[in-house]
């Protein structure tokens, strides 16, 4: 798992354990090992990331392309894949937040100039 964009590590976990295969965790809901980065105004998170993987730390700066870890299935996860979704603002929690006055509001992402929809498969994308 690459940085898709630059910015500040709000949020970074590496703890939790892999789940097997169709056996997710319900209840986590922080999406497992994961890494929150704040970049131009948005709050990225990416997650279901393996444990001891995560290689940054609250308060970094990271660059596009930086190495964060690897894909795993910690977590709320069936399968080993990566959970990537934006909000604009400053959020390490989007579903706590979502329920603030005012909530979070969601942030379009394109990948390699694709806009994509759950079950998509990016191979070799470019940040």
């Amino acid at each position: 798992v690459i940085a898709p964009c630059a910015g500040e590590v709000l949020s970074a976990e590496s703890k939790r354990p892999n789940r097997r295969p169709l056996h997710p965790d319900g209840s986590d809901t922080a999406g497992g090992n994961h890494v929150v980065l704040y970049c131009q105004g948005h709050s990225v998170h990416l997650a279901h990331m393996a444990p001891g993987t995560v290689g940054v730390a609250v308060g970094e700066h990271v660059a596009v392309g930086q190495l964060l870890g690897n894909v795993g299935t910690s977590g709320n996860s069936m399968e080993p894949h990566l959970h990537i979704s934006a909000v604009e603002g400053r959020h390490t929690n989007f579903r706590r937040d979502a329920g603030l006055p005012g909530g979070v509001r969601a942030t379009p992402l394109l990948i390699d100039g694709r806009f994509l929809i759950k079950g998509d498969h990016v191979r070799g994308a470019r940040p």
